[in-house]
């Protein structure tokens, strides 16, 4: 490829993946699920106190932090905002990548391809659009940052007094990151996975100063342990005993769940022939990183998968749905080591092309790459549009709902009959705590709340309730209440024809 094509080839994709779901998301967003939750936290605790205390069951003070930046900024009318930062920082972390690998020693086409595949990543879904997902876009943003200064560090033109303040502020940025989601502790195992080299690169420094580099990454997290351990057990979490929950749950089952899912590029439509172009995106996935593990070798390849594998561990006692909706943040860290493996493997099939080029065949070769890298990014961008509709659904749903509520004027107390709170294998929308904190937003007391919740169904254009209503365990309350007044919410976000 000539040297422009690959950043043109980047700025293109951005620039529809914008227009297809980056932009309409944010342009149609409503705060979801656990949203209420962490902006309630943001308006009503103190900057101050997030780095000393546990909030909500959780550590993550910087993300919590970001938060308040944000509501100070949008409050409980400007979601579009929150969706808008999440945009943005999908696009910050595709071109951080790029420049990581720059720094590395990686070519034009690596760079970029693997900043293009980062980005349009399906099986991310949900850290696409979704403004609680910033815990995961952030913790990413300080990881790579990390490598990029760590990078810089380990050149061997870098002064010693150079070398120990690039060094320092990678340790900074890396702690600053595991303070927004623990979960990217696997960064020293992708600083090893770049800074080793491969058959195409040679590795970044000698290995001495790779063995200092990676024992020096690894002081934030020490660090971050101990602080952690002294504000919230390590053993404890909001969702329980952490050694209870691995302990309990089937690990390799979920393992293999998971790398299903990094390779299942769901599509949500009703087109047959899109869903195919999406599908066969991740098959085509698979063997660029199949391609790549061959391209870097033994030691680049192990290094990668224990990167890849280690950003995975921290949440293998839950499992994922591949092909799903939801649960992509789970895998959005995980996309790391896998973007630098695709894009290593296509640029080592696409040399093995132009030393064919003199061969016979070598053109039809050419034009078969081209057209198999063309089917990938329309899979992509399909798979992206499908996607940024279904939530487009919940962003309306959760208005809807929110709006029928509050018509209903300021009665002492509500008890809703039919809340929504997931579509099946698709997006999240409502727990019933949301209210009283939305409504708490405005002039005047806000109701008591109780609900039974459904999951619900798209069937065309009509939304149907798809099990049985059972009481929200996120009510504020059980037992019903003389003054009660009840609610039969309308689940329809489009004219049903025949006013069914």
């Amino acid at each position: 490829m000539r040297r422009r094509v690959p950043v043109l080839l980047f700025l293109v994709i951005a620039g529809v993946e914008c227009a297809v779901l980056f932009v309409p998301a944010a342009a149609s967003a409503f705060f979801l699920f656990d949203d209420y939750a962490h902006l309630d936290v943001a308006r009503s605790v103190p900057l101050g106190e997030l780095f000393r205390t546990p909030v909500l069951g959780l550590f993550r003070p910087v993300t919590i932090a970001a938060f308040k930046a944000q509501y100070a900024l949008f409050g409980f009318a400007g979601a579009p905002g929150y969706a808008a930062v999440c945009a943005i920082l999908n696009l910050v972390n595709a071109v951080l990548l790029a420049f990581v690998l720059r720094a590395f020693g990686e070519n034009e086409v690596v760079r970029w391809l693997a900043a293009t595949f980062f980005l349009v990543f399906p099986p991310a879904n949900e850290a696409h659009v979704w403004f609680c997902c910033e815990f995961d876009l952030l913790a990413v943003t300080g990881t790579l940052v990390s490598l990029l200064l760590a990078a810089s560090a380990l050149r061997g033109d870098t002064g010693k007094r150079r070398r120990l303040l690039l060094g320092a502020l990678s340790v900074g940025s890396l702690f600053l990151a595991l303070l927004a989601k623990e979960s990217v502790v696997a960064a020293p195992l992708l600083l090893a996975a770049l800074a080793v080299g491969h058959r195409r690169r040679p590795a970044i420094a000698p290995p001495g100063s790779l063995l200092a580099a990676a024992v020096f990454s690894a002081l934030p997290l020490g660090a971050f342990l101990v602080l952690r351990a002294g504000i919230l057990p390590l053993t404890r979490t909001h969702y329980g005993s952490t050694i209870e929950l691995f302990r309990q749950a089937p690990l390799l089952r979920n393992l293999g769940r998971y790398a299903v899912a990094m390779f299942t590029y769901p599509y949500f439509g009703a087109s047959a022939g899109a869903a195919v172009f999406a599908h066969g995106a991740g098959l085509l996935a698979m063997v660029a990183v199949l391609l790549g593990l061959r391209a870097v070798g033994l030691k680049g390849g192990v290094a990668a998968v224990a990167a890849g594998l280690g950003f995975l561990l921290p949440v293998l006692w839950t499992p994922i749905v591949p092909g799903a909706a939801f649960g992509g943040r789970l895998v959005y860290a995980a996309a790391l080591p896998l973007a630098f493996l695709f894009s290593t493997g296509v640029d080592s099939a696409w040399a093995a092309i132009r030393e064919a080029g003199g061969a016979a065949g070598g053109a039809t070769l050419r034009w078969t790459g081209a057209a198999l890298l063309t089917a990938f990014v329309l899979g992509t961008w399909l798979a992206g549009l499908s996607l940024g509709r279904y939530w487009g659904d919940a962003f309306a749903l959760a208005r809807s709902v929110m709006s029928q509520v509050e018509r209903l004027g300021a009665p002492s107390s509500v008890f809703i009959r039919n809340l929504p709170r997931q579509f099946v294998n698709g997006p999240y929308v409502l727990k019933c705590y949301a209210f009283p904190i939305y409504l708490g937003s405005s002039p005047g007391a806000a109701p008591s709340f109780r609900c039974d919740g459904v999951d619900v169904v798209r069937k065309g254009i009509e939304i149907l309730e798809a099990g049985p209503r059972e009481p929200d365990v996120f009510s504020p309350r059980f037992e019903p209440r003389a003054d009660e007044r009840t609610l039969e919410l309308n689940l329809q976000i489009r004219a049903v024809p025949g006013n069914r």
